[in-house]
């Protein structure tokens, strides 16, 4: 339970900017993942994910919102005593409600 509360509190955080830089970039995110820490990995999902959303996603990228959706889907299975693949369905199910209460405060925000 403690974990779905993080993945669901830092997932509807606000996103980082990241380095414009592609090199930058993924270095930003190698050490991030590289870290062992769940908070950052959860940042890295947000981020990557905000800019799926915003179209701008290299294959790099990709691959790195991979990775850290892998770790934090093994990590939720451990936690929650599920398979990996219930563990990135659930994950998925979080990151979708966290995406689309980020639109409707960005909706009220451009309404204002």
């Amino acid at each position: 339970v403690a974990l779905r509360h993080l993945l669901a509190k830092e997932l509807a955080g606000k996103p980082d900017k990241l380095p414009a830089d592609y090199k930058e970039r993924a270095e930003h995110i190698k050490s991030k993942l590289s870290s062992g820490e769940t908070r950052k990995w959860i940042r890295v999902v947000r981020n990557l994910t905000y800019q799926q959303q915003q179209g701008s996603l290299s294959s790099a990228d990709r691959k790195l919102l991979g990775r850290a959706m892998h770790l934090l889907s093994e990590e939720l299975a451990l936690a929650q005593g599920i398979d990996q693949g219930e563990a990135e369905t659930r994950l998925l199910s979080i990151i979708k409600r966290a995406a689309d209460a980020n639109d409707a405060e960005l909706t009220v925000a451009m309404a204002n």
